[in-house]
């Protein structure tokens, strides 16, 4: 039991040093204006940083739905996911 209780405090429960590295992962595959968002995410003020966050996905909204065509890529990316019935 205390390892399902781990498990599913790893899983909801990211820390800021986690998400610096998830970060690094992104920048490394070039996602786009990645200071944007540590910015965002750093922001002590829960509004200002909801809506820095909002704008952020606007800017990833406007750029995915841009009539502008890119290189395909194709890339798995480590998920997040608990399976309890792996325990037993």
């Amino acid at each position: 039991m205390a390892a399902f209780y781990k498990l599913l405090h790893h899983k909801y429960h990211v820390d800021f040093i986690e998400i610096n590295h998830y970060l690094d992962q992104l920048k490394a595959g070039g996602f786009p204006d990645l200071n944007r968002l540590k910015k965002a995410l750093e922001q002590p003020n829960l509004r200002k940083k909801t809506a820095l966050l909002i704008d952020y996905l606007n800017f990833l909204k406007e750029l995915i739905l841009s009539s502008k065509t890119y290189e395909i890529r194709e890339d798995i990316y480590q998920k997040r996911h608990l399976c309890p019935f792996a325990l037993y």
